[in-house]
């Protein structure tokens, strides 16, 4: 009695492992194609070192509300800068990332 439920958790721990991680791999090849699709110009206003200050000062202020916030101007690049495609990929890593 006890092993079809046994045999059902696990296959839905089973199932669960595998959409992680599938979900993981999309995640990082779509990263991937959007640093890859990004100009010189930038691609450096992007990307930063891990141990930069920006990594961990990130929202959704509008421009001006974040110089308000915090004192300077906002890094990276804004969604109106970006092409069709650079925004396809940022709204697919974004949907992605709320999965």
């Amino acid at each position: 009695k006890l092993r079809a439920p046994v045999l059902l958790v696990f296959l839905a721990a089973l199932g669960a492992a595998y959409h992680a991680a599938s979900t993981e791999s999309q995640m990082v090849g779509t990263a991937q194609a959007f640093l890859n699709s990004l100009t010189d110009e930038q691609r450096k206003a992007t990307l930063f070192p891990f141990h930069h200050r920006e990594r961990t000062i990130w929202h959704y202020f509008p421009e001006r509300g974040f110089k308000t916030e915090f004192g300077y101007d906002r890094p990276g690049i804004m969604y109106k800068e970006m092409n069709g495609t650079q925004r396809a990929l940022a709204d697919r890593c974004r949907t992605l990332a709320a999965l």
